[in-house]
C-alpha cells in the first residue's frame, strides 16, 4: 500500500526532531537546542550532518534550533579559520563505542570541537557547508544581527582554503570529505560543487549586509569556479560530471 505524502512528511518530521537535544549552554546563561546526528551513539553536533538538515528544519519553522546550532559551531572556529567536524562534551569515539553497545551517554557539559577524522585528516567541507547553512538561515529568518556576527567568521573560514587551491579549484587531502573512509584526494567534484555553493552564499550574505564591493568579489569568484568545474569535471562525451579529476 502506498504511503500518503502527509504520512511521509510526518515520518520525516518526527525523524528529524527526534535528534533535537536541549542542553544548558556552559558558555552563556540559559539553554540551547542543538540538532544532533542521532539520538543514540551519534548524539553530538556533527557539522556536516547538521548543515544538510538545515533546509528541512527551516521548512518546519525550527529557526531557534538552527540558530543555536550554527552559533555553537561558529564559536568553536579555530584560529586558522577551520570549523569543527563535530562538537561533543566527551571524546566522540567513546560515545560511538558505548552507544554501539547499547549504552547511550548524555550530551552534557561544555561542548568541545573535534577537527580531524579518524585518519587524522581535516574535516575539509565543514567551512563550505557552514556558508550555505548560514545563507539558508538568513533567507528564512532575516536575522541580520546574527549575520553581522557570523559573516567575519565565514570569510575567515573561506580564507582557510587558500593553501588548498590548485588550478582555481580546491585540492583536498585524503579521507577528508563525506566519504571519509576513502582515500580520495586531489580535485573532487562534490567538494568543489560545495565550494561553488559556498562562494555563492557569501555573495548573498554580503549583499544582505550592504557590502556591494565584497558581494561583487564573491559573485565573480562564483562564476570563475563554475567555469573551472565545467572545464575540469564535465565529460561531454559521456554526459556526466566525473567524480575526480
Amino acid at each position: 500500500m502506498a504511503i500518503a505524502s502527509a504520512e511521509l512528511l510526518d515520518i520525516a518530521t518526527r525523524s528529524l526532531r527526534a535528534n533535537y537535544f536541549r542542553l544548558r549552554n556552559p558558555q552563556k546563561s540559559g539553554t540551547v537546542t542543538v540538532i544532533t546526528a542521532g539520538h543514540r551513539h551519534y548524539r553530538h553536533l556533527w557539522t556536516r550532518d547538521f548543515c544538510y538538515s538545515v533546509g528541512g528544519a527551516l521548512q518546519l519553522g525550527d529557526l531557534p534550533a538552527v540558530r543555536d546550532s550554527l552559533g555553537l559551531i561558529l564559536e568553536a572556529q579555530r584560529a586558522d579559520g577551520l570549523f569543527p567536524r563535530l562538537l561533543d562534551s566527551i571524546p566522540f569515539w567513546l560515545r560511538i563505542g558505548l552507544g554501539s553497545l547499547g549504552i547511550p551517554l548524555p550530551l552534557t557539559g561544555r561542548l568541545r570541537g573535534n577537527f580531524c577524522t579518524e585518519y587524522g585528516s581535516l574535516a575539509f567541507d565543514s567551512n563550505l557547508l557552514m556558508c550555505w547553512a548560514c545563507a539558508q538561515y538568513l533567507q528564512a529568518s532575516h536575522d541580520h544581527d546574527f549575520l553581522t556576527q557570523a559573516y567575519p567568521r565565514l570569510t575567515l573560514g573561506m580564507a582557510f582554503y587558500s593553501p588548498w587551491t590548485k588550478n582555481g579549484l580546491l585540492y583536498q587531502p585524503p579521507f577528508c570529505d563525506w566519504q571519509d573512509t576513502i582515500d580520495r584526494r586531489g580535485h573532487a567534484f562534490f567538494t568543489n560543487l560545495l565550494y561553488w555553493k559556498a562562494l555563492d552564499s557569501l555573495g548573498t550574505l554580503a549583499t544582505a549586509l550592504k557590502k556591494p564591493e565584497e558581494a561583487l568579489r564573491w559573485d565573480t569568484r562564483t562564476q570563475t569556479v563554475r567555469q573551472d568545474i565545467l572545464r575540469m569535471f564535465w565529460d561531454k562525451q559521456a554526459g556526466y560530471f566525473k567524480n575526480t579529476a
